[in-house]
């Protein structure tokens, strides 16, 4: 790895501000159509954890991906809010 690929030190917490502030943003909203916090689902450090969320709350089927079970049990709004917080 080479010193252009060594992220900073402020690029770090930009990143981890970000992701806060996307908790604060949706948490609301994100409450209002899982019933679940988002809080339980958010990681500063690395962000919304769609695995998790995918294994609590969504369960697909075998053969249907995350997103079109997140479309046909929540609807449009739901995918869209989800892509937010990716």
């Amino acid at each position: 790895m080479n010193r252009k690929q060594v992220p900073k030190a402020d690029e770090g917490y930009n990143w981890m501000a970000k992701n806060r502030e996307k908790e604060i943003k949706y948490s609301t909203q994100f409450y209002n159509m899982f019933h679940h916090k988002l809080h339980d689902f958010m990681d500063y450090v690395t962000g919304f954890d769609i695995i998790r969320f995918d294994e609590k709350i969504i369960k697909p089927p075998n053969g249907v991906s995350t997103k079109e079970a997140i479309q046909q049990q929540y609807g449009l709004q739901a995918v869209e809010l989800i892509q937010n917080l990716l």
